[in-house]
Protein backbone atom coordinates (compact mmCIF):
# COMPACT_ATOMS: atom_id res chain seq x y z
CA UNK A 1 0.00 0.00 0.00
CA UNK A 2 0.52 3.81 -0.46
CA UNK A 3 0.20 6.79 1.42
CA UNK A 4 -1.58 9.32 -0.40
CA UNK A 5 -3.13 12.19 1.71
CA UNK A 6 -6.72 13.02 -0.16
CA UNK A 7 -10.23 13.38 0.25
CA UNK A 8 -10.22 15.93 3.51
CA UNK A 9 -7.45 17.92 5.30
CA UNK A 10 -5.56 15.72 7.53
CA UNK A 11 -7.02 12.29 6.11
CA UNK A 12 -4.92 9.49 4.75
CA UNK A 13 -5.92 7.27 2.73
CA UNK A 14 -4.17 4.17 1.28
CA UNK A 15 -3.57 3.26 -2.17
CA UNK A 16 -3.50 -0.63 -3.06
CA UNK A 17 -0.68 -1.05 -5.64
CA UNK A 18 -1.71 -2.73 -9.08
CA UNK A 19 -5.07 -0.18 -8.76
CA UNK A 20 -6.59 2.42 -11.06
CA UNK A 21 -7.74 5.40 -9.17
CA UNK A 22 -9.82 8.28 -11.15
CA UNK A 23 -9.04 12.04 -9.17
CA UNK A 24 -11.65 14.62 -9.31
CA UNK A 25 -11.37 17.64 -7.74
CA UNK A 26 -14.66 19.50 -6.41
CA UNK A 27 -13.23 22.71 -6.21
CA UNK A 28 -10.21 24.26 -7.69
CA UNK A 29 -7.82 22.06 -10.20
CA UNK A 30 -4.20 22.49 -9.92
CA UNK A 31 -2.52 22.43 -13.61
CA UNK A 32 0.44 21.04 -12.21
CA UNK A 33 0.51 17.43 -10.04
CA UNK A 34 3.40 15.08 -9.20
CA UNK A 35 2.78 11.72 -8.25
CA UNK A 36 5.37 9.70 -5.88
CA UNK A 37 5.75 6.51 -5.33
CA UNK A 38 6.32 6.09 -1.38
CA UNK A 39 7.11 2.31 0.56
CA UNK A 40 7.09 0.52 -3.32
CA UNK A 41 8.52 -2.36 -4.09
CA UNK A 42 10.52 -2.85 -7.14
CA UNK A 43 7.75 -3.20 -9.75
CA UNK A 44 4.90 -2.22 -7.99
CA UNK A 45 2.79 0.62 -10.05
CA UNK A 46 -0.21 1.94 -9.50
CA UNK A 47 -2.24 3.71 -11.98
CA UNK A 48 -3.72 7.10 -12.05
CA UNK A 49 -6.59 8.56 -13.86
CA UNK A 50 -7.11 12.54 -13.21
CA UNK A 51 -10.27 14.30 -14.52
CA UNK A 52 -9.37 17.85 -15.76
CA UNK A 53 -11.68 20.33 -17.09
CA UNK A 54 -12.89 20.61 -20.80
CA UNK A 55 -10.20 21.87 -23.01
CA UNK A 56 -7.36 21.02 -20.87
CA UNK A 57 -4.06 20.41 -22.91
CA UNK A 58 -0.93 18.90 -21.79
CA UNK A 59 1.82 20.61 -21.94
CA UNK A 60 4.77 18.39 -20.18
CA UNK A 61 5.02 14.91 -18.55
CA UNK A 62 7.57 13.97 -16.58
CA UNK A 63 9.48 11.21 -14.86
CA UNK A 64 12.38 10.73 -12.18
CA UNK A 65 13.54 9.90 -9.00
CA UNK A 66 12.95 11.87 -5.58
CA UNK A 67 14.15 11.70 -2.44
CA UNK A 68 17.47 9.37 -3.02
CA UNK A 69 19.06 8.54 -0.02
CA UNK A 70 16.26 9.74 2.20
CA UNK A 71 16.95 13.09 1.35
CA UNK A 72 12.88 14.63 1.07
CA UNK A 73 11.19 17.62 -0.56
CA UNK A 74 9.32 17.83 -3.54
CA UNK A 75 10.64 16.57 -6.77
CA UNK A 76 11.51 19.25 -9.21
CA UNK A 77 10.34 18.72 -12.83
CA UNK A 78 14.38 19.94 -13.42
CA UNK A 79 15.48 16.94 -12.46
CA UNK A 80 13.22 14.74 -14.41
CA UNK A 81 12.97 13.67 -18.18
CA UNK A 82 10.12 13.72 -21.01
CA UNK A 83 7.74 10.90 -20.70
CA UNK A 84 6.53 10.51 -24.17
CA UNK A 85 2.94 10.00 -24.86
CA UNK A 86 0.70 6.68 -25.74
CA UNK A 87 -1.67 6.72 -28.96
CA UNK A 88 -3.96 4.07 -26.33
CA UNK A 89 -4.70 2.60 -23.05
CA UNK A 90 -3.23 -0.55 -24.92
CA UNK A 91 -0.25 0.86 -26.04
CA UNK A 92 2.62 -1.66 -24.67
CA UNK A 93 4.07 1.60 -23.67
CA UNK A 94 1.47 2.54 -21.51
CA UNK A 95 0.59 -0.85 -20.41
CA UNK A 96 4.02 -0.60 -19.02
CA UNK A 97 4.43 2.61 -17.76
CA UNK A 98 6.69 4.21 -19.75
CA UNK A 99 4.44 6.23 -21.81
CA UNK A 100 1.67 8.64 -20.69
CA UNK A 101 -1.99 8.62 -22.50
CA UNK A 102 -4.07 12.53 -22.43
CA UNK A 103 -7.70 11.41 -23.70
CA UNK A 104 -8.34 14.83 -25.11
CA UNK A 105 -12.06 14.14 -26.05
CA UNK A 106 -12.83 13.29 -22.16
CA UNK A 107 -9.91 15.51 -20.52
CA UNK A 108 -8.22 12.27 -19.13
CA UNK A 109 -5.00 11.74 -18.04
CA UNK A 110 -3.79 8.67 -17.82
CA UNK A 111 -0.36 7.54 -15.81
CA UNK A 112 1.24 4.81 -14.14
CA UNK A 113 3.50 5.56 -11.61
CA UNK A 114 5.95 2.11 -11.26
CA UNK A 115 8.59 1.79 -8.54
CA UNK A 116 11.63 0.92 -10.38
CA UNK A 117 14.38 0.74 -7.92
CA UNK A 118 14.48 -2.24 -4.82
CA UNK A 119 14.36 -0.46 -1.41
CA UNK A 120 15.71 -1.58 1.96
CA UNK A 121 12.77 -2.37 4.43
CA UNK A 122 13.64 0.21 6.74
CA UNK A 123 13.44 3.03 3.84
CA UNK A 124 10.48 4.61 2.14
CA UNK A 125 12.33 5.18 -1.21
CA UNK A 126 15.01 3.17 -3.06
CA UNK A 127 18.54 4.14 -2.21
CA UNK A 128 18.88 5.61 -5.67
CA UNK A 129 15.09 7.55 -5.17
CA UNK A 130 11.59 7.34 -5.27
CA UNK A 131 9.99 7.09 -8.89
CA UNK A 132 7.60 10.17 -9.35
CA UNK A 133 6.06 11.82 -12.30
CA UNK A 134 5.43 15.46 -12.82
CA UNK A 135 2.17 16.44 -15.14
CA UNK A 136 1.56 19.88 -16.11
CA UNK A 137 -1.08 20.84 -18.03
CA UNK A 138 -2.63 24.14 -19.31
CA UNK A 139 -6.82 24.99 -18.04
CA UNK A 140 -8.52 26.92 -20.15
CA UNK A 141 -9.11 30.08 -17.99
CA UNK A 142 -12.31 30.07 -15.83
CA UNK A 143 -12.17 26.35 -16.32
CA UNK A 144 -14.39 24.94 -13.09
CA UNK A 145 -13.79 21.13 -11.77
CA UNK A 146 -15.93 18.78 -13.06
CA UNK A 147 -17.17 14.72 -12.15
CA UNK A 148 -16.23 11.96 -14.45
CA UNK A 149 -17.45 9.12 -12.46
CA UNK A 150 -20.63 10.18 -12.45
CA UNK A 151 -20.59 11.48 -16.72
CA UNK A 152 -19.83 8.24 -17.84
CA UNK A 153 -16.62 9.78 -18.76
CA UNK A 154 -14.42 6.72 -16.91
CA UNK A 155 -15.90 4.08 -15.22
CA UNK A 156 -12.97 1.50 -14.75
CA UNK A 157 -11.64 3.09 -11.57
CA UNK A 158 -12.07 3.80 -7.96
CA UNK A 159 -13.01 7.39 -7.80
CA UNK A 160 -10.75 9.65 -5.14
CA UNK A 161 -12.62 13.00 -4.93
CA UNK A 162 -10.35 16.28 -3.70
CA UNK A 163 -12.75 18.08 -1.59
CA UNK A 164 -10.32 20.39 -0.01
CA UNK A 165 -7.11 21.32 -1.74
CA UNK A 166 -5.20 22.99 1.70
CA UNK A 167 -2.85 19.90 1.42
CA UNK A 168 -1.29 20.30 -1.86
CA UNK A 169 1.67 22.54 -2.24
CA UNK A 170 0.99 25.01 -5.42
CA UNK A 171 4.52 25.89 -5.38
CA UNK A 172 6.73 24.29 -7.55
Amino acid sequence: MLDFPILESGDTNQLYLNASYLIEFTNSVSSKLVFQMVNAEKDELVEVVVCYPSGTTVNNIKIGLSNANGNGGIPSKTAATDLASATSRTDPGYKSGSKYFYDATNSLLFLKIRQSNERKYEFFCPTQGCDFIWAEMTIPANANARSCSTTGAYTGAKSLQIVSDSWLSKTF
